[in-house]
């Protein structure tokens, strides 16, 4: 079928199954179409595609871009899809991203050199026979001092983070050929939790109530509900969605926390400002709450009875009623 699409002009998209059967080993077969676009999301990621396979790749991983993850903070959807999506600076020791430093002095001043700039909160920076270390001072602005004689430069960014210009040297973000194959990433979201009924009726509710797997938001499905429903899904793609999207646009990878919050929380006013119910830029809407926890309450000609109950001048979700 990959061959048949391919022979029709087509560049075919598949999920990291086709690659990787079961036990994680690799599917020859799959081999056979190179240029087949494989997007990972569950147990593979980016470098496993492009060191493991000839394959293009798109990043879905699950637990930094599905958008369904209440527990997973709007800061987590901000990351180098090139790296495990495990990858934490700020609880990673050690962590840190590699530039090539060169001389604009004629003659140079030195070779190139491969520096290690730490992004773990340490403000460090290692070149081969210079130490010292390197700060923000804004979205466009970056210092560097190094130790004794190693010298001082002030240099700004014209492409989000990557390269860094100063008078006497250029700071450019090393990367490897390998990562030119992976062409970008899709937020995505499972919506199993609005259904009225288990997978529609199709697999087991008792099964599903032991592994506590039954729909949350039951409620949710009748028509009554659609501008309820609206609320709720547009609080769980956004600013989520927002932030993976600015990430894949230009992602900035000395961009510190102290410059990323306020980015967040622009990110979130501007949607509601354009008239989208995002959630704040704290995060934690699913599919019955709002920013903070608070209930999604039903809109006006909504059928209350139908989903809700009324305790303590409040509406609360009736689970008994949902999908009468």
């Amino acid at each position: 079928m990959l061959e048949h699409l391919q022979s029709l002009g087509k560049k075919p998209v598949a999920w990291e199954e086709l690659v990787w059967k079961t036990g994680g080993k690799l599917d020859a077969a799959a081999s056979k179409a190179p240029g087949t676009v494989i997007q990972v999301w569950n147990r593979h990621k980016a470098s496993d595609v492009t060191e493991q396979t000839s394959h293009p790749v798109i990043v879905s991983s699950n637990s930094r871009v599905y958008l369904d993850h209440p527990q997973t903070p709007v800061e987590d959807y901000w990351w180098d899809i090139t790296r495990s999506p495990e990858f934490r600076p700020s609880t990673s020791s050690n962590a840190f991203e590699v530039f090539g430093l060169t001389s604009r002095a004629t003659p140079p001043a030195f070779e190139k050199l491969n520096c290690r700039l730490y992004i773990d909160g340490s403000g460090g920076i290692e070149c081969p026979g210079r130490k010292g270390r390197w700060a923000r001072r804004s979205t466009r602005t970056l210092s560097i001092i190094f130790r004794g004689d190693g010298g001082s430069f002030e240099l700004a960014t014209p492409d989000s983070g990557r390269t860094w210009i100063g008078d006497d040297v250029v700071l450019r973000k090393e990367v490897s050929d390998a990562s030119g194959r992976v062409l970008g990433g899709e937020a995505a979201l499972w919506t199993d939790n609005f259904l009225e009924k288990y997978q529609c009726g199709a697999a087991s509710a008792a099964v599903a109530e032991k592994e506590d797997l039954l729909p949350r938001a039951p409620l949710m499905w009748p028509r009554a509900m659609d501008e309820s429903f609206s609320h709720a899904m547009l609080g769980m793609i956004f600013p989520k969605a927002a932030v993976y999207g600015a990430a894949l646009w230009r992602f900035d990878p000395l961009f510190t926390a102290a410059l990323r919050r306020p980015m967040f929380r622009r990110i979130a006013s501007s949607l509601r400002a354009l008239g989208v119910r995002s959630c704040d830029a704290g995060g934690g809407c699913d599919e019955l709450h709002d920013s903070g926890g608070k209930m999604i309450q039903p809109f006006s000609g909504s059928t209350v009875n139908t989903c809700y109950k009324r305790r303590d001048g409040e509406y609360i979700p009736d689970f008994t009623k949902a999908g009468e």
